[in-house]
């Protein structure tokens, strides 16, 4: 009886330990407009977090800090975007330690 309470307790211990030991992936979903535009800031949610685009940055890479930028969990998301003349929809997938950048473009 001893050696299945002590097996028992390894087994919850071991369950305990390693599921909260489980390194979450993540990466940056980092939206940007390439040109100035006419209607104002744009504002992006994503899930229940929302952001804003206020300048455009014609260049933009992973290092930039001054871009809208939500890091996420490794996975694919649905996004939505709007100003006071135009919306936004799409999906984008995140990578876990890299960027995906997204472009909204007025039309």
């Amino acid at each position: 009886m001893k050696l299945i309470y002590t097996l028992i307790s390894i087994a919850v211990i071991s369950l305990c330990c390693f599921s909260s030991c489980q390194k979450i992936e993540k990466g940056n979903a980092v939206f940007f407009v390439s040109e100035e535009h006419s209607c104002g800031e744009i504002e992006v949610t994503i899930g229940d977090v929302s952001g804003h685009i206020i300048t455009s940055h014609p260049y933009i890479d992973c290092s930039y800090l001054d871009a809208l930028r939500f890091q996420l969990v490794e996975g694919t998301y649905k996004y939505a975007a709007k100003n006071n003349c135009q919306t936004w929809e799409g999906a984008l997938t995140v990578r876990s330690e890299s960027c995906h950048f997204e472009e909204l473009v007025e039309e």
